[in-house]
């Protein structure tokens, strides 16, 4: 695909989002989670050693 492609897909799923009224796509919880993804592989990384993930928050 190209970035246009990519550019008008996603300009869909917000327009989709705005006439539903609900998110089509990632989020903040989305967001959060990568973060303690990325942490937890730079953790590991430096010391070698298994790092566990906090669980994920149910709805």
């Amino acid at each position: 695909m190209s970035y246009d492609d990519l550019k008008v897909i996603e300009a869909y799923g917000f327009l989709r989002s705005i006439a539903d009224g609900t998110s089509h796509g990632a989020g903040l919880d989305d967001a959060l989670r990568s973060a303690e993804a990325l942490d937890a592989i730079g953790r590991s990384a430096g010391t070698g050693a298994w790092v566990s993930l906090p669980p994920a928050a149910r709805p």
